[in-house]
């Protein structure tokens, strides 16, 4: 599992047309998903890293933050997916959320 979103994670690009607005901070509603790789156990990924919409939002250690591209959502499905397995989001939440990711 986590060495094929280590592989998701290596092929996406830097992303500098970033744009904060891109993260949607609405309160309300589905606003991504948030990855924390406590204690580095994946030592390819970052320790914390939120994607949503093609994006993807890096926390660097030293409080900067720093942007990736999500191609064709594959990160943030995959991701999706996993919670779904592991029943952390029901068959139901599944598919809305799916419904907001781009297709």
């Amino acid at each position: 599992m986590s060495s094929d979103l280590s592989q998701l994670f290596a092929v996406s690009k830097v992303d500098d047309m970033f744009s904060k607005s891109d993260f949607g901070n609405s309160a309300l509603g589905y606003r991504g998903v948030v990855v924390e790789n406590n204690f580095g156990l994946v030592p390819t990924m970052p320790e914390k890293f939120k994607v949503y919409r093609g994006k993807i939002e890096i926390d660097g250690s030293n409080g900067v933050k720093s942007y990736r591209s999500d191609k064709n959502d594959a990160i943030e499905k995959y991701l999706l997916q996993i919670a779904l397995e592991k029943g952390i989001i029901d068959q139901e939440l599944f598919y809305i959320i799916s419904g907001s990711v781009k297709k």
